[in-house]
């Protein structure tokens, strides 16, 4: 079968794929938010500059069949010509993958590997970061990779717990012990009717620019305490907030929601609906230590994942991260996984070799350094 492939590097022409890619999304095996157009170009708007667009579309009679959301980095240490993920940064983008209408894989696979292969002066490594051990793509890149003589390297990067909900809320409350329970209902009393707490549900433009505004405070606010700067320390990564939370509020697919004692926000939940589930990106509450022991953060939640379970929801994605507070709602897990590919080359040798001794001094200096010091450090020294 003849495919066209064409390579997408101009952001005009990026910019006018909106419907024929998410269409795409939404035939393959593996549509998610991160995966949007929505997404992945107000990703690539705010941050970039620093990188080329290297889309491969893959067509069969003028339809499209598959999609390689890459970028090209340059503007790294080694100064080498780097493949990643469009979203592989600054933001956390869990379940990134390649894009293939279902029952294409392999063909779609093929051609991308054949296009790289004859491509190959205009790249030196290929990181596909982030990806769900469980996508059916990753044993075709795996395989394929090989078939053209590929040096392949995978490693575990984190965990991502999730909520398969129950058809109702009291069962969902039922996994927990009767002392939780009862502890749950009295916080929620008194936040209710001695605190006269209010929980609010964003719905419009205006209310949003406002309830953004007043959530990088509060989560600033609560991390500054543990000596991080929290998920929205510069402009960049805020106004990537902003404007993909409004094309997702303008698609119905933007749930936040924040709670208030008077004008006063305790806690909020960014979270986002899409196929059928909640990707809950982002949360934090006042650590005002009242109402952390009344436990303000789960206790909206909690309202978070019933009004999920009521509206037909079948998921409540926790996303990346390992924090306790994740488990406890459910013990089940996916792994979100790196592949590293190169060609057999000096260069991609030397790659290889300087990653695995960057890797050892990253294992050595988290069993030496203090967990406040290494926290200070930053997001990418934590990542596993």
């Amino acid at each position: 079968m003849k495919y066209d492939i064409e390579t997408i590097k101009s952001k005009e022409k990026f910019y006018s794929m909106n419907d024929d890619w998410n269409k795409l999304l939404n035939e393959s095996q593996n549509p998610n938010i991160f995966l949007t157009w929505e997404w992945v170009y107000e990703w690539f708007d705010i941050f970039g500059s620093r990188f080329k667009l290297y889309i491969i579309t893959i067509k069969e009679n003028d339809c499209l069949i598959g999609i390689a959301p890459f970028i090209i980095n340059k503007n790294n240490l080694s100064k080498m010509q780097i493949i990643n993920y469009l979203g592989s940064t600054s933001v956390c983008s869990d379940y990134l993958d390649l894009i293939i209408k279902r029952g294409y894989e392999d063909d779609v696979i093929i051609e991308i590997f054949n296009f790289l292969k004859n491509n190959n002066k205009e790249w030196d490594i290929i990181i596909l970061g982030d990806m769900n051990l469980d996508s059916q793509n990753l044993n075709l890149i795996e395989k394929h990779a090989k078939n053209n003589n590929f040096v392949l390297k995978s490693k575990v990067i984190t965990k991502c717990p999730y909520i398969t909900l129950p058809r109702d809320f009291r069962q969902f409350l039922a996994r927990f012990g009767h002392d939780s329970r009862y502890k749950f209902r009295r916080s929620q009393r008194k936040l209710k009717e001695d605190l006269k707490s209010s929980i609010i549900s964003v719905d419009n433009e205006n209310e949003l620019l406002k309830s953004m505004n007043m959530i990088f405070k509060l989560n600033s606010k609560r991390w500054r305490k543990e000596g991080i700067k929290g998920s929205f320390y510069n402009e960049d990564i805020r106004n990537f907030n902003i404007n993909v939370s409004k094309r997702f509020l303008k698609n119905g697919w933007l749930q936040l929601d924040y709670m208030t004692i008077g004008d006063r926000v305790i806690a909020y939940c960014h979270n986002f609906k899409f196929e059928n589930k909640i990707y809950g990106y982002s949360t934090s509450h006042d650590p005002d230590p009242s109402l952390t022991k009344l436990g303000v953060g789960r206790i909206l939640q909690l309202k978070c994942i019933e009004n999920a379970i009521n509206s037909g929801v079948i998921e409540y994605d926790l996303l990346r991260g390992t924090s306790d507070y994740k488990y406890s709602f459910s013990k089940e897990e996916r792994t979100l996984v790196s592949f590293t590919i190169g060609r057999k080359s000096f260069k991609s040798s030397l790659y290889f070799f300087l990653n695995d001794i960057f890797n050892l001094v990253i294992i050595f200096s988290r069993s030496i350094i203090p967990k406040q010091i290494r926290k200070k450090l930053g997001d990418k020294y934590l990542r596993k």
